[in-house]
């Protein structure tokens, strides 16, 4: 019933900023098979930091402090007309403020998006 989906239901809402640096390949392979390049749909590494704030909402007690996850990347970025999806995985080093450090093995992430503006 909803009273015991909702009462199960975890969520956290926190401040969070992603910085990266792209190494994209696999352009010219992707042109010989006359697929698209355009929006950079190709794959990529990456080097990732990650900064993760406290708490705004949420009934998740995990972590209350600021956090900062550093470490290497491997994706693929598609566009297909208005549709944007971005899939990446690799390590991350994670450390906050109290000390607490250690190396996260798998960090993955996947981004679906929707282009407002017609081109």
């Amino acid at each position: 019933d909803y009273q015991t989906i909702v009462t199960n239901c975890q969520y956290i809402i926190r401040l969070l900023a992603e910085f990266r640096i792209f190494i994209y390949y696999n352009f010219k392979k992707r042109e010989t098979k006359l697929k698209s390049i355009e929006g950079n749909s190709a794959n990529f590494l990456a080097l990732r930091g990650l900064y993760t704030g406290q708490r705004i909402a949420g009934n998740v007690y995990y972590n209350e402090n600021y956090a900062i996850s550093i470490g290497p990347t491997w994706g693929f970025q598609r566009k297909k007309e208005n549709f944007n999806t971005l899939f990446s995985i690799g390590p991350v080093y994670y450390f906050d403020l109290t000390g607490t450090s250690n190396w996260l093995p798998i960090f993955f992430e996947l981004n679906l998006g929707f282009h407002l503006n017609k081109k």
